[in-house]
């Protein structure tokens, strides 16, 4: 199996996402994580995909050749592509892959809401790393002045762990409002 990720940067119009499954999906691509969103007013999207040796894969194995496919078809939007090859060797630590290193058996998600101010995304990302926890997906969000963190995690914080992320985040002025749903 031959892996890929797929950054697309450009401006937002309708049949983006649509023009890109659609070449991957001739060639029987199997396509694993999106993330896409507008960030600044700009499309921006990372896609995992993955062939297998057999199927229509040769022309993606040309990086080039399929760059140049996608530019040609997504010329309206001034789209900038940049497709890499990931080595067989290395690990992803994808959670949806039974042999990946990721735990698989705690998995939460949390939503921290709390006025905005420089350094939030850095505290939370930062107390995560302490307590070993590993943010598997983050969004964040920010609507006047409030600052949303979406995150997924491969791990439980505990009770006392949660005391500690919330108390830590008043004494540097945060006032955090933190909800984790165990998946």
């Amino acid at each position: 199996m031959t892996k890929f990720i797929l950054t697309v940067l450009g401006e937002d119009q309708p049949g983006i996402i649509s023009t890109i499954s659609e070449k991957l999906s001739n060639r029987n691509a199997n396509v694993g994580d999106v993330q896409a969103s507008i960030m600044g007013g700009y499309f921006t999207m990372v896609l995992f995909f993955t062939c297998e040796a057999e199927n229509n894969c040769k022309d993606i194995d040309n990086k080039m050749t399929f760059e140049k496919e996608l530019l040609t078809s997504l010329e309206k939007s001034n789209c900038k592509i940049f497709l890499d090859y990931i080595e067989e060797e290395e690990d992803l630590n994808d959670p949806l892959d039974p042999e990946s290193k990721l735990s698989n058996d705690e998995v939460s998600t949390v939503t921290i809401s709390a006025k905005d101010k420089p350094g939030l995304l850095a505290f939370f990302s930062k107390y995560c790393s302490s307590v070993e926890i590993s943010i598997t997906s983050l969004r964040t969000v920010k609507y006047g002045e409030t600052f949303f963190i979406f995150a997924g995690l491969d791990g439980e914080f505990s009770d006392q762990e949660i005391e500690k992320l919330v108390s830590n985040g008043k004494s540097l002025g945060m006032n955090i409002n933190c909800n984790i749903n165990k998946v």
